[in-house]
């Protein structure tokens, strides 16, 4: 499923991930506020989890495959998208690729709103 993808909401807690063709590659699907699956066609489920480390940033983990992180220090420029072996060996690569890095930039988006709208100890 190389190419192009567009993420069209389908009800409040799903999304699917459209191939250039319009084709379902993959589905989003919310489990909790900041906790998704990623739902392949083959039946394949990967859980995106968030972390929050205090000396590390802000991150998560999409599954066993990637890792993404904010730096500590104005976590709002940018994040780091980890790749492991495992993930780099698979065909459909590419559309996990850019499937994490979208949720991964929500959910770093929605950790740093959390952190700047909660009171500091």
């Amino acid at each position: 499923a190389g190419g192009t993808w567009h993420i069209q909401r389908r009800a409040e807690s799903s999304q699917d991930v459209l191939d250039a063709a319009g084709q379902s590659v993959a589905t989003l699907r919310r489990r909790a506020m900041l906790s998704t699956l990623i739902e392949l066609p083959g039946g394949e489920s990967i859980p995106v989890t968030t972390g929050r480390l205090r000396l590390f940033g802000m991150g998560c983990r999409i599954g066993q495959l990637a890792s993404a992180r904010a730096p500590f220090f104005r976590p709002g420029r940018y994040f780091t998208l980890t790749l492991r072996d495992d993930l780099l060996a698979r065909g459909d690569r590419e559309l996990i690729v850019a499937v994490g890095a979208y949720v991964a930039n929500r959910v770093i988006t929605a950790l740093i709103q959390a952190a700047a709208t909660s009171p500091s100890p």
